[in-house]
């Protein structure tokens, strides 16, 4: 059962924000949590999309042993 809370367009303004910000500095993207918030921020502020997840590349490794392989010592 739903029931609506009546706020100010200040308060309004300020959950989306923080709702946002959650979001975006999330350290788990994908988490249950961040979709249900995902899902809040859509009904509290339409207009305007969640950031979306990037997904993280690991950078490439760089230097001299990459792509060789060294023989064990005997």
């Amino acid at each position: 059962m739903m029931s609506k809370i009546d706020l100010t367009d200040e308060e309004h303004a300020a959950v989306a924000k923080l709702v946002r910000e959650t979001v975006a500095d999330t350290k788990f993207p994908f988490s249950d949590r961040i979709r249900i918030l995902r899902a809040a921020l859509a009904k509290l502020d339409p207009t305007s999309s969640a950031p979306q997840p990037r997904k993280v590349v690991p950078p490439l490794p760089t230097g001299p042993m990459v792509g060789s392989r060294r023989k064990p010592r005997r």
